[in-house]
């Protein structure tokens, strides 16, 4: 009798013990759904980091990891140009794909070629695209590299107005293009 009752009774814990074990599992897996993902990258921390590794590499178009435009979230060329440390403002222009800004009207212009800002009510993940070059050399190298809807509106929007695409410019210039996370 002794025998069978304490088989009994260890059957009895091991049972107690999975039902403990499913509970917390439960509670668990209830916290870790209620913690959002970790975000991807900062848009201007990965525009400043890919400049970075480009501007010695001139004519070498790159994409960046995905990033993250939260709202109120900007890319401005100033801040982009103080990050990298190698860049005057007015080096660096900042655009809209045209596949963006023709399926996203949250993307806004605040200062053409130099301030974008996110006006959306849920974060967006978007890459980055950069190509540095010298200023003669930039119409060459997005024609070449067919990407001109990537960096639609550069010749315009970029330099604040001066002629900074002046066939006599050699000066280091960078565009940096939002575009889709695809």
């Amino acid at each position: 009798m002794l025998n069978e009752r304490g088989q009994a009774f260890s059957v009895f814990k091991l049972l107690i013990a999975a039902i403990v074990a499913v509970f917390i599992l439960t509670i668990l897996l209830q916290i870790l759904t209620q913690i959002a993902p970790p975000s991807q990258g900062d848009p201007t921390e990965e525009a400043s980091s890919k400049i970075k590794t480009l501007i010695n590499n001139l004519g070498t178009p790159e994409r960046t990891g995905l990033v993250t435009f939260k709202n109120g979230t900007s890319l401005r060329s100033r801040t982009i140009a103080e990050k990298t440390g190698s860049l005057g403002e007015h080096q660096l222009c900042v655009l809209i794909s045209d596949t963006v800004s023709g399926s996203n009207p949250n993307y806004e212009e605040v200062a053409q070629g130099s301030w974008i800002r996110y006006n959306g009510n849920s974060d967006q993940q978007q890459k980055l695209y950069v190509l540095c070059d010298n200023a003669n050399r930039v119409e060459e190298t997005v024609l070449e590299a067919r990407l001109d809807t990537v960096f639609s509106g550069y010749n315009s929007f970029c330099g604040g107005g001066t002629a900074i695409f002046d066939p006599s410019n050699t000066e280091r210039i960078c565009l940096v293009s939002i575009i889709p996370a695809s």
